[in-house]
């Protein structure tokens, strides 16, 4: 897969397509994004930063 295709496909997934994978959750996350359901929206976490660093240390 070449960086192009993975960035559309991350793109897609975290910051455009709202709601859940996970039809169990009532409809609570369904105006939220998958990135902003992340740690409950709390910024910096822990999980936040190896997502957002793995990728580009993977890709250099």
């Amino acid at each position: 897969m070449n960086f192009e295709n993975q960035f559309i496909i991350t793109y897609h997934f975290f910051h455009w397509k709202k709601g859940t994978p996970f039809a169990d959750d009532q409809g609570i996350y369904n105006r939220l994004t998958w990135w902003e359901q992340i740690d409950s929206g709390k910024q910096l976490t822990r999980n936040r930063k190896f997502l957002t660093v793995v990728p580009v240390v993977l890709l250099l």
